[in-house]
């Protein structure tokens, strides 16, 4: 402590040079959190043009299902939709390739939706047309919808909360649903 006084007698400008580099470290690091924060902003809003952008392809895909549905109600033959109807083949796979390309293909719940998709666009367009089951693709395209709704709601929360936030909540979700799988083994085995 004497060293700490004895200094401040024989350099009394120190505190200024102290004062400085404090003050300098305050502004270095609210210039930092600020980067952070503007970076975040830009990040939230490519990704809300991102989701308004898959709503509209996704929307487009559906819309090409009920083009192709309606045009299957009309007909009772043997070949494929796809040989009937070339071109309105065509365009529901061009819609199917958009909204998969608008995806990730390292998530789950895109994947789930990607194959569900393209499930339905093979039924709809290689199956015989006298054996096709209307309420079959219905009830196909009424999962298609839920499970792109939830997507968005995902996706918005992802917007909301901002990256960081969102992986651990996802995190957290992933190890109460293994905890949950595994009290269920546990009490069937004992069962």
């Amino acid at each position: 402590m004497e060293y700490l006084e004895t200094l401040v007698r024989t350099y009394p400008t120190i505190w200024i040079a102290i004062g400085t580099v404090v003050a300098a470290l305050i502004v270095m690091y609210s210039g930092y959190l600020n980067l952070k924060i503007s970076r975040s902003h830009v990040v939230s809003g490519y990704r809300q043009e991102w989701i308004n952008s898959l709503r509209e392809k996704f929307s487009e895909f559906l819309n090409a299902i009920d083009c192709v549905l309606s045009d299957l109600s009309y007909k009772h033959i043997d070949d494929t939709f796809e040989e009937q109807y070339p071109s309105e083949s065509q365009r529901l796979k061009h819609k199917l390739h958009t909204v998969r390309l608008f995806l990730n293909k390292g998530e789950k719940e895109h994947i789930e939706l990607v194959n569900k998709a393209t499930q339905l666009k093979d039924y709809m367009l290689y199956t015989p047309l006298d054996k096709i089951e209307f309420e079959k693709i219905r009830e196909a395209n009424t999962i298609l919808v839920d499970l792109f709704q939830d997507i968005l709601k995902d996706e918005w929360n992802r917007v909301k909360w901002g990256e960081r936030k969102w992986k651990w909540r996802k995190r957290l979700r992933r190890a109460v649903d293994w905890l949950c799988t595994q009290q269920k083994r546990l009490t069937r085995r004992s069962t």
